[in-house]
């Protein structure tokens, strides 16, 4: 029986979360209830969650040692029933059908585990390798299981790594193979009961497939190829489906990819619909990893920013609702969120600080936006700036009809923060090079969607800015921009802001003595996350703004700095820290070390030997052990 942190954890944990995160984030809507300890010291992947058939939901955590089984009777005191040993690996995957668990694991040759919770006092558990032809399962990456009892295991040595799917029903202790997806790798999969269709998530290819399934005889399934789409990033990592099918929500596992969403409800012309990323982090090279969908909601795990909830009642226009970030500091952040339990309990882990319960609020409601921008004439204005002016400063851009959709969560729902609105009613900005600029009060409406649209007079500007940028310079803020034309301009004055809706001047920048088209501003003086605009002040004080730009500067923070770059790689990859590294290891998907690294290591790792694909970059200094994902490109 593993300890547990004491009682007052949950209380503490519940008044931090009202507070808002040093990193620029803010936890709401999503209550920590309990962080408990693991026996295992290394690491956690995935977690899954069921009901037993006594009436009690468990947890079921992936760890890098195996698989902890919590009994949730008190979520805000999970109590750990058993520690099973599984292969050791970076990733495991979970799923259960009734009181039997059924895992895979990324490293070793267990093949599949069975774990039995029959009787929770004496959890037993068993492995089976099944065969095909000559091939042997020894590892795989993910399962799923349907509700005809059917087991779709994607990722392993079989068919070539494309699903494989296994009949429970004929024997629950080692199921038979009754089918086969495509004999192409597919990294992850899930099946929709309303149209019986099953997706797969084609990582190396780029795309998630669609797949009739033919499930009237469990021991001869039929599958068909009916539909592929590419994805934004092209490294497609999972997907999963709104109840009727017509939905699907997909993950790129690429640093600074989106959730995206797409209509498949015609699978021969597949819609894509919208985007979502956090916009507090927008920028800054954050990586999703899973998402689920329950009910009008994403639950997505989305690495260093942790849980995220988004309202999806209008997929082509997805709106944060909620979020817990595991891991406020610089690690590699949260790999899992489990959201089908009856109790709506979220589980996630995360990758170093292990396995949370939390408790959602699902009845907050999202306020939508929705309209035209066009000019006087009526006609329409696309690529026109949208800013929702709120904490984390959401925005759009108009499409080429000039439609734009964007929205807020109730603000009401918000934590207290003396430099924060509890109004709905938000200043919203509307700006397009040419064009004067639209300053409005919008009062949003929870639940609802305020039709509004933007009409914009031509202007002449008497700056031309052609681009405008921020980067890191020697751990300062180095902000950089370029104009054409400069008639009547006086100078230029930056604003920084670490909210993104409150601006400080920071210096006023006049133009050079000689003629140049090119400016360039270093802010010593910095936060962690810093938002910057400019000022442009004509010679009659007439104003006007550029877009606001974000930086994450991880010079500053902890004093433990550890920057990875660049992410795909297709040479050199490069470190930059202060951290004293005694170890790097890179391996392989599957668990084989590459390259290793004993004691100093150098700044720049020549790695373009390498074979295109996914690898592992673990890194072992004082007090700290990291791992990341590494992308290694032609």
């Amino acid at each position: 029986m593993s300890s547990h942190k004491p009682a007052l954890l949950a209380l503490v944990a519940i008044i931090f979360c009202l507070a808002e995160r040093s990193q620029g984030q803010i936890d709401y809507n999503l209550v920590l209830l309990a962080n408990p300890e693991n026996n295992c010291l290394n690491g956690f992947n995935d977690v899954w969650g069921l009901e037993h058939s006594n009436g009690t939901e468990y947890a079921v955590v992936g760890t890098r040692c195996g698989t902890s089984i919590y009994d949730l009777a008190n979520p805000e005191m999970p109590v750990l029933v058993a520690d099973v040993p599984g292969a050791p690996g970076v990733w495991r995957d979970m799923k259960n059908w009734g009181d039997k668990i059924y895992v895979v694991a990324d490293q070793g040759s267990m093949g599949i585990q069975v774990i039995d919770l029959a009787d929770t006092s004496e959890v037993r558990s068993w492995n089976f390798n099944p065969v095909s032809g000559s091939d042997t399962l020894k590892k795989a990456h993910n399962l799923f299981i349907d509700a005809q009892g059917l087991m779709y295991v994607a990722g392993s040595h079989l068919n070539a790594g494309g699903v494989v799917i296994f009949n429970i029903n004929a024997d629950d202790s080692i199921p038979p193979i009754s089918g086969f997806g495509p004999p192409e790798y597919a990294h992850d999969v899930v099946v929709n009961e309303a149209r019986e269709i099953m997706l797969t998530s084609d990582i190396y290819v780029g795309n998630f497939s669609v797949h009739t399934l033919d499930r009237n005889d469990l021991m001869n399934i039929g599958v068909t190829t009916e539909a592929s789409q590419e994805t934004g990033s092209s490294f497609t990592h999972n997907a999963w489906t709104t109840d009727d099918g017509n939905i699907a929500f997909v993950t790129d596992e690429v640093p600074g990819a989106f959730v995206e969403a797409y209509d498949i409800s015609d699978l021969d012309d597949i819609i894509f619909l919208d985007k979502y990323a956090p916009f507090s982090t927008l920028g800054s090279n954050v990586t999703p990893h899973n998402v689920h969908v329950k009910g009008n909601h994403l639950i997505i795990s989305f690495y260093r920013d942790g849980v995220k909830i988004v309202d999806i009642s209008r997929p082509a226009n997805l709106v944060e609702v909620g979020g817990y970030d595991t891991q406020p500091g610089n690690g590699s952040g949260c790999w899992g969120a489990f959201p089908f339990l009856h109790s709506d309990l979220v589980l996630a882990t995360d990758i170093s600080t292990g396995f949370f319960v939390l408790q959602p609020n699902y009845s907050v409601q999202a306020c939508h936006l929705e309209g035209l921008v066009m000019d006087e004439l009526g006609n329409m204005i696309d690529s026109a700036y949208i800013q929702v002016l709120t904490y984390d400063s959401v925005h759009e851009y108009s499409g080429s009809s000039g439609n734009y959709a964007t929205g807020i969560v109730d603000q009401t729902t918000l934590p207290e923060n003396p430099g924060r609105s509890a109004s709905n009613t938000v200043r919203v900005l509307v700006s397009k090079k040419g064009y004067e600029s639209k300053d409005t009060m919008i009062t949003f409406l929870p639940g609802m969607v305020v039709n509004q649209d933007f009409v914009l007079q031509e202007a002449s500007l008497p700056v031309e800015l052609i681009s405008f940028s921020v980067g890191e310079k020697d751990c300062n803020n180095q902000l950089l921009w370029r104009v054409g034309s400069e008639i009547n301009h006086s100078h230029f004055e930056v604003e920084s802001s670490s909210d993104g809706i409150f601006f400080n001047p920071e210096a006023s920048i006049f133009p050079p003595a000689i003629a140049g088209d090119s400016y360039e501003y270093l802010d010593a003086q910095i936060d962690r996350k810093n938002y910057y605009r400019l000022k442009q002040v004509d010679l009659d004080g007439t104003v006007d703004y550029s877009p606001v730009i974000f930086i994450e500067n991880k010079c500053v923070g902890s004093g433990e700095r550890l920057l990875i770059y660049p992410n795909p790689v297709q040479s050199y990859l490069n470190l930059e820290t202060d951290l004293e590294i005694k170890t790097l290891v890179i391996s392989d998907n599957s668990g084989k070390t590459i390259m290793d690294f004993p004691g100093d290591v150098s700044n720049n790792i020549d790695i373009s030997h390498l074979a295109p694909g996914l690898y592992y970059l673990r890194i072992i200094a004082k007090n700290m052990t990291r791992v990341d994902k590494i992308f290694k490109t032609q």
